[in-house]
């Protein structure tokens, strides 16, 4: 007879979201903006800095959106917390791990306008993370990832002409906006809470095996 127990309650509900191949997934995309910041020659070209930080907050977001998949209905029972207070506590510890990790490797960024450091990191994965959720609610957990790497290659193909911005253009592309601009920063937290507040009142659309 096997001696291994099967998992219950929050630990199967953190398999069925595949919790544990997200969060490998957040430490690779760590790992990955640590050696391309430390690379990057952005003081010879500040232009280059965009595709990084873009790239390494919408890799943290699409992974956490497969986190938001439904699981069956079979599982619901195993535990006494309800489907929201689950769902807060999966957006919360994904979305803060995987900005807290992108700030911890990324080192501080130069003065001046091409400033984009550790701060930037967190707010962008934070914002974009606000964003898959609510991609997940209207688009289902599968399908997530569409919308925000749709977005981080509008800004990113399109920052490079727009430059000084527009107030009009600093609302759309707060995503490319250096260290210390407030907008940016209202907006990315505007969308991590309502993004988070929906999918924790809605969950993730249901999807067809």
């Amino acid at each position: 007879m096997n001696g291994c127990l099967p998992p219950v309650g929050l630990r199967l509900h953190a398999r069925a979201r595949h919790v544990p191949g997200v969060v490998l997934l957040l430490l690779a995309n760590a790992l990955l903006c640590g050696v391309l910041s430390r690379t990057v020659e952005s003081y010879l070209d500040p232009d280059r800095i965009t595709p990084l930080i873009a790239l390494c907050p919408l890799l943290a977001a699409a992974a956490l959106g497969s986190a938001t998949l439904e699981p069956l209905a079979e599982i619901a029972p195993t535990t006494a917390r309800s489907g929201p207070l689950l769902r807060l506590a999966l957006y919360l510890a994904l979305a803060l791990t995987g900005a807290v990790l992108l700030l911890l490797v990324t080192p501080s960024g130069e003065a001046g306008t091409a400033s984009y450091g550790p701060g930037v990191m967190a707010r962008n994965t934070l914002g974009m993370a606000g964003l898959g959720a609510a991609s997940a609610v209207v688009l289902g957990a599968r399908t997530s990832w569409l919308p925000v790497l749709g977005y981080g290659a509008a800004v990113f193909l399109g920052g490079r002409t727009l430059r000084p911005y527009a107030t009009t253009t600093r609302v759309w592309a707060w995503l490319d906006q250096p260290v210390g601009d407030h907008l940016a920063l209202a907006l990315a937290l505007a969308l991590f809470l309502a993004g988070g507040a929906l999918f924790v009142a809605k969950g993730a659309r249901a999807e067809r095996a």
